[in-house]
């Protein structure tokens, strides 16, 4: 008995005390090493499902090569053209993949050697250089409303998975560059739906309000005004408007109609929402309740008494490039703030023009941040805005400064 006594004594020393240096260990790591374990969690079960899906590929593709054998077995040519023709196929896959990496992580430089990222406007325009230049016809306007239609409904739902793992979302122009991908099957057939797509909403943009809207937030218009958090500010306020199991009838149907309360109450809660750059813009529902009232579909007034928001409809399309285009009002002066507070900035260091010191940077992304900025975000937009600069020191480039903060969301509409 006293052995035994001995021995649980021992054994319960033992376990408080390794339960003890677990929990200081837990604490000196940090709940953020948490995160780091889920996120890696995750990445190990994104490879699982790749591996699960690429075993299935290969099961396919054992059966279509059994099937090949079978149907050939009495004219081996006919075998030796399937061969030849699937060689070539996977042949001219891999050169569209080897092109459009090249194409996307090509770098340039600074004009004296140094080392410069792509920005924003260099991967549009390498990711849109095939539609610019295609010989091919763009796509019909009915094909190019079913494939935003499809696009608009499929980037809800995943903003919304995005935002339950509390994952950052995508930007449109990569979503939409997976979405041909998974269509298509192939990068070489992926390209070149991706070409016909965006030459068809070129084309037809400027003559239907969706399209105008989608251009603008794929970035195939106005590629210099293109902002990473244009397609969130959309989509926010359009399932504000409309519940997201809704969006997908609302997208096919012709000339989607919405309630003018439910378009003004969506306008006020996006304009003040996380994807605003400011809520100061003047009029701009006064602004929307005029266009209400201008369409055709509308009468202000019945039996001489005016009807009321609940009594008024609005087309869903002009409401949101209306909508779009208030935003855009508030990203230029944003902008030009920005721009002017970082030039203002860099004249602060004498000797040295265009130079902001590390303690400084500091201080004015915070000053940027209404709710404050770790450094590790700093550290980020520092690293980034260098890397686009191609400078070495802290000689940051304004520009790829206000593209960087943007990416991080974040906006700036001057000292209070």
């Amino acid at each position: 008995f006293y052995f035994k006594s001995c021995f649980f004594n021992a054994w319960v020393d033992l376990s408080g005390t390794t339960k003890a240096r677990l929990a200081r260990l837990k604490e000196s790591i940090g709940s953020s090493n948490d995160n780091r374990i889920l996120r890696k969690i995750v990445e190990m079960w994104q490879k699982t499902a790749m591996y699960g899906m690429l075993t299935r590929a290969q099961d396919e593709v054992l059966y279509l090569e059994e099937q090949v054998d079978f149907l050939s077995k009495d004219d081996q040519q006919m075998k030796e053209q399937a061969q030849k023709r699937a060689t070539a196929l996977l042949t001219a896959d891999l050169a569209a993949k080897e092109e459009t990496e090249q194409m996307m992580s090509a770098d340039g430089g600074d004009g004296k050697g140094g080392h410069r990222n792509p920005g924003l406007k260099q991967v549009m325009e390498r990711l849109f250089h095939r539609a610019s230049f295609s010989t091919t016809r763009p796509l019909p306007l009915a094909a190019v409303l079913d494939a935003v239609a499809e696009i608009i409904t499929s980037k809800v739902t995943d903003d919304l998975e995005c935002d339950t793992r509390g994952e950052k979302r995508s930007m449109l122009p990569d979503f939409v560059q997976s979405y041909f991908l998974m269509q298509c099957g192939t990068i070489l057939a992926a390209n070149a739906g991706l070409a016909e797509f965006v030459k068809g909403l070129r084309n037809h943009a400027p003559s239907h309000n969706r399209l105008e809207v989608f251009a603008f937030l794929l970035g195939a218009v106005e590629i210099d005004d293109f902002d990473p958090q244009a397609c969130s500010l959309v989509l926010e306020a359009l399932t504000l408007a409309v519940h997201p199991s809704m969006v997908g009838s609302r997208m096919v149907a012709k000339r989607p109609m919405l309630p003018l309360a439910d378009a003004l109450a969506a306008s006020k809660a996006t304009i003040q929402g996380r994807f605003s750059v400011g809520n100061d813009a003047p009029c701009y529902l006064d602004d929307i309740r005029e266009y209400a009232m201008s369409t055709v579909l509308n009468e202000a007034e019945v039996g001489g008494k005016l009807r009321s928001d609940q009594e008024l409809a609005i087309p869903l399309d002009g409401w949101l490039l209306k909508l779009l285009g208030v935003w855009r009002k508030q990203l230029r002066k944003c902008k030009e703030q920005t721009i002017a507070r970082v030039k203002q900035e860099q004249t602060l260091t004498p000797g040295l023009p265009g130079m902001i010191p590390y303690p400084r940077f500091i201080d004015l992304v915070r000053e940027m941040c209404p709710d404050g900025a770790s450094l590790n975000l700093v550290l980020s937009i520092h690293q980034e805005t260098s890397g686009l600069t191609g400078n070495h020191l802290d000689r940051l480039s304004p520009q790829c400064f206000w593209e960087v903060v943007r990416k991080h969301g974040i906006s700036y509409l001057g000292p209070p």
